[in-house]
């Protein structure tokens, strides 16, 4: 205890010190000693912002995944391994500094080579008629601006000139939300759609929520169904201060599109970041309810009559549901640290927890949010889940046990990279999916996440005690945890939680929310003298600010 009060109490002042006093120096012009290196890509240690993967109908080994950073990867053996198809698409900087924010993916149910996808920010639809290879913006009649992010694609079966494209625009007019959970983005919604294959676009709705999935009555085409919402963003008429969500819940139009209505009895002003039909009664739909800021009364809703009533089935806060489409009577919804399963039809069901402490998933990897699932069609029981922050998991047994499947798929936000000087073969990384180990110089990775403490959700800093190759420390970027190994990783405990103890000394934050551990580092001198930075803070606080 006497050595972990020592690292907290120098981790503060220090990052008080060094923040504060040290003067801004121009950093020296000269060639950089790895100009003339070649770069080899490793793969990383796991997927990345994941969003939809889908399932080549007549041959489910063929798949596609979507990613908020690595735009479109494609695998052939059946998720085994994965490749990236980025040809065509243009790289844009989002929000968060995105790469080929690529979010929604479908594939032609009337010709499978070819393959739509949406992309974040500037509003740009591609597609595809070789199953990825190369890809063609289909844009006129879009007005793309700033914000505009699409998040869901649907073709109208037995004709591919139909196509809808659901999407959010970045809306501040309320004002930013500052109560911490609900400082995510504030959007309106937008449907557009086509009749002439991607030619030309209509809009054909605008909301106070971003649209997501759009489901086509297969019996009837002009019955349309559009969900509203996901995890991470609030609606431009949302209020914090009355907790009220805002929410349009599930539209509904009867006439391809031409007019809606809000069908939402017993469903209420949810955010719906998930919409599934029944592949036998397009009338039996589930939804998938609740986010972030808004979790009262959130959970699993099932409808039998197309949405004229709605009634929550299980769960608080869910952010992905499916039925199997060979045995619609299993279904499955998941949300972050939940995975449930329903065997008759969406009417019941079971929680699904691994015995390793916390949540769902494989060991040692936290799952992020489950933003889209894929029932393989040949075995009701073996499910792909595409993870925002903790890449591709496959079950074999309805989600009892989890694996990683993300060999080659690239989109990690990694954060920092330690190699030990006297094994280079092992690596330790840390970034947005967590910390990751491999063994054998990048080629695989394994998960050590200290899921049995407090989940990482977004990893920022790995050091290793230059005395001692066992002795590690991790930081996290949203919280102000430090978690110590003393094994190399194979146990953890929680050495600091910085943001707890700063709130009882006299000081203040000067930023918009708390960004936790950037900066973490043993002295060379002594391993027991460890220095952290998490920000700028002013002295302030009490009566006396000069006194800390």
């Amino acid at each position: 205890m006497k050595q972990k009060t020592a690292f907290t109490m120098i981790a503060l002042l220090t990052a008080l010190t060094v923040l504060i006093a040290l003067p801004a120096k121009a950093q020296q012009a000269g060639e950089s000693p790895l100009a003339n290196q070649t770069w080899v890509r490793l793969g990383g240690p796991i997927g990345g912002l994941g969003y939809d993967i889908r399932m080549q109908p007549d041959n489910p080994d063929i798949m596609y995944v979507t990613d908020a950073w690595a735009g479109v990867h494609k695998s052939t053996d059946g998720g085994n391994t994965w490749f990236p198809l980025n040809d065509g698409i243009e790289a844009r900087t989002g929000p968060s500094g995105d790469a080929i924010p690529v979010f929604c993916l479908t594939i032609d149910p009337n010709n499978y080579d070819t393959v739509w996808i949406g992309l974040q920010n500037l509003g740009a639809v591609y597609r595809s008629e070789d199953g990825g290879q190369t890809w063609e913006k289909r844009t006129k009649g879009i007005v793309e601006r700033d914000g505009l992010t699409f998040r869901g694609i649907s073709v109208e079966p037995g004709n591919s000139d139909v196509v809808y494209a659901a999407g959010e625009v970045s809306s501040w007019a309320g004002g930013r939300p500052e109560r911490m959970g609900r400082e995510f983005d504030r959007t309106e919604g937008v449907v557009y759609k086509t009749v002439d294959g991607g030619n030309s676009w209509k809009a054909i709705w605008r909301g106070q929520s971003l649209a997501r999935y759009i489901w086509i009555n297969p019996n009837d085409h002009n019955i349309l169904y559009v969900s509203t919402g996901i995890f991470d963003r609030e609606s431009a008429n949302s209020d914090p201060v009355t907790n009220t969500a805002g929410g349009e819940g599930v539209l509904k139009s009867t006439d391809g599109g031409e007019t809606w209505s809000n069908i939402n009895n017993g469903l209420g002003n949810l955010y719906v970041g998930s919409l599934f039909m029944h592949p036998q009664d397009p009338d039996i739909l589930l939804a998938a309810t609740g986010n972030n800021a808004y979790r009262a009364g959130g959970g699993v809703y099932l409808t039998t009559d197309g949405g004229a009533n709605w009634k929550h089935v299980t769960g608080n806060h869910v952010t992905s549901v499916e039925f199997s489409l060979s045995n619609p009577d299993i279904a499955y919804a998941a949300g972050d640290g939940q995975f449930y399963r329903s065997e008759d039809g969406g009417k019941t069901w079971i929680e699904l927890v691994n015995k390793r402490g916390w949540g769902w998933g494989p060991e040692g990897i936290r799952p992020g949010f489950p933003i889209d699932f894929q029932v393989d069609p040949r075995n009701p029981y073996r499910i792909f889940v595409n993870n925002y922050g903790g890449g591709n998991f496959l079950s074999e047994d309805g989600g009892e046990t989890w694996v990683s499947a993300s060999v080659g798929y690239t989109g990690a936000d990694l954060r920092d990279v330690f190699v030990f000087p006297t094994n280079p073969a092992f690596v330790l990384v840390n970034g947005r999916s967590g910390p990751f180990l491999s063994r054998d110089g990048g080629v695989n990775w394994e998960g050590i996440n200290p899921l049995d403490l407090r989940p990482i959700a977004e990893g920022a800093r790995v050091v290793v005690d230059p005395s001692n190759p066992e002795h590690i420390l991790l930081s996290s970027s949203h919280q102000g945890w430090t978690f110590e190994s003393t094994d190399g990783g194979l146990n953890w405990y929680l050495a600091t939680n910085y943001e707890n103890e700063l709130n009882n000394l006299p000081v203040l934050y000067t930023g918009d929310k708390f960004q936790g551990v950037q900066a973490l580092a043993f002295a060379p001198s002594d391993p027991n003298l460890v220095y952290a930075g998490f920000g700028l803070w002013r002295i302030g606080k009490s009566a006396n600010p000069n006194q800390l």
